[in-house]
C-alpha cells in the first residue's frame, strides 16, 4: 500500500464519525414506548399521568401506552420497570410511596433507589384531613378540643402505611387519644366517611372534592406545608394545630431503568421539562389537586427521592408504622 494510500485510510477514519449514524438522543425514540403504572386504573396516578403522557407523546412523536400494574405496595410494577432493558423504551410513573417498599415488603427483588433513573418530577400532592358533615366539630381547633373532652372517641381513617404516619403524628404531636382505622383504598375511606362509620379520614384531595361540592364531607386542614392551589381556603395542619413541622405529601416522577443513557435521559428531560412549562399542563395539574415544582431536573428529581426514603423512613420509625 502506497503511502499516499495510506493517508487517505486515517484521514477517512478521522472524518466518518462526523457522517456517521445519528446518535442515540436523534435515533430515539424510533418505536412506542410503554409507560407503567405501579397503581389501578382510575386512581390518583391515572389523573396526572395519563394528560402528562399526552403531552409528552406529541414531542417524542412516538405513542406512549399506558400499562397499569398495581400490587404489593407497588412493587410489581416498579420491579417490572427496573428489571427492563435501559433503553429508554419502558418507564416508571413513579409514585413517592415505592421508595418506601424495603420498609413495607419482604425480600424485594430490587433497590427502589438505585435501580431507577429518575428524569423529573411531575407533581406533588398532600392530603385532606375530612370530616362528617355530622360531627360535632368543623374546624380542626374544634376536633381537637371536642378529642381532648372525649378520649378515644373520635376516629380517623387511613388507606396506606403514609396516610397512617400522618395520622399516627397528629395523634403523638398533639397527645390526642384518635382511633386510628384503617382500609385498604381510599375509596373504602370515603365510603365509611360519608356514611359516618368513621369521624374524620386522610384522603386524596381529588376523592375528597366531589363530596365537598356536594356538602357530603368537610375540610378541616391540608397536610401539606402551605395551603394546595385547587383548595386555598382550607388551612394546613401546621397552622391550624400550630405544627410548624408538620408536613405530609407524596409526589409522581418519571424514571426509567437504572443505566439509562444520558442522551435518552436528555431527550426525556427536555421534551418533559416543556410538558411541564406549558400553562394548560400546569393547570391539567392544579385542577387535579397536584402541585407543580420549581426544578424538574434528573438531579431534582433524584434528591426528591433519597429525601423522601430519609423523612419517611424516619417517621416510620417515629410512629412504629410498618406494613398494613
Amino acid at each position: 500500500m502506497s503511502r499516499l494510500s495510506r493517508i487517505l485510510i486515517v484521514a477517512v477514519a478521522c472524518v466518518a464519525p462526523l457522517f456517521g449514524p445519528p446518535a442515540i438522543a436523534d435515533e430515539y425514540p424510533s418505536r412506542p414506548i410503554r409507560l407503567i403504572m405501579p397503581i389501578g386504573a382510575g386512581g390518583s396516578a391515572d389523573a396526572l399521568g395519563r394528560p402528562f403522557a399526552e403531552k409528552l407523546k406529541v414531542l417524542l412523536k412516538q405513542p406512549i401506552v399506558i400499562e397499569n400494574r398495581p400490587g404489593a405496595q407497588m412493587s410489581i410494577g416498579a420491579s417490572y420497570v427496573a428489571k427492563s432493558p435501559p433503553d429508554g423504551y419502558t418507564l416508571l410513573f413513579m409514585p413517592g410511596g415505592q421508595v418506601l417498599a424495603p420498609r413495607l415488603v419482604s425480600n424485594l427483588s430490587y433497590d427502589p433507589i438505585n435501580d431507577f433513573t429518575p428524569i423529573t418530577v411531575v407533581g406533588r400532592f398532600g392530603y385532606v384531613l375530612a370530616s362528617n358533615p355530622a360531627q360535632p366539630f368543623k374546624t380542626l381547633p374544634e376536633l381537637i378540643a371536642y378529642a381532648h373532652d372525649h378520649p378515644g372517641i373520635v376516629t380517623i381513617a387511613v388507606s396506606d402505611p403514609v396516610t397512617r404516619v400522618g395520622a399516627e403524628l397528629l395523634r403523638k404531636d398533639l397527645a390526642l387519644n384518635l382511633v386510628i382505622v384503617p382500609f385498604k383504598g381510599g375509596g373504602e375511606v370515603a365510603t365509611a366517611l360519608l356514611g359516618n362509620h368513621v369521624a374524620t379520614a386522610l384522603l386524596f384531595p381529588g376523592v375528597f372534592d366531589p363530596f365537598q361540592k356536594d356538602r357530603r364531607m368537610t375540610a378541616l386542614a391540608v397536610t401539606t406545608a402551605s395551603r394546595l392551589s385547587a383548595l386555598p381556603d382550607v388551612p394546613t395542619v401546621a397552622e391550624s394545630a400550630k405544627l410548624p413541622d408538620y408536613d405530609l405529601g407524596s409526589w409522581f416522577l418519571l424514571a426509567g431503568p437504572a443505566h439509562l443513557p444520558n442522551a435518552v435521559v436528555d431527550k426525556l428531560h427536555h421534551d418533559a421539562a416543556q410538558v411541564l412549562s406549558d400553562p394548560a399542563m400546569i393547570n391539567i395539574i392544579r385542577s387535579e389537586f397536584f402541585e407543580p415544582v420549581a426544578d424538574a431536573t434528573p438531579q431534582a428529581a433524584r434528591r426528591t427521592m433519597h429525601d423522601y426514603a430519609f423523612k419517611m423512613g424516619k417517621l416510620f420509625d417515629e410512629t412504629g408504622v410498618g406494613p398494613q
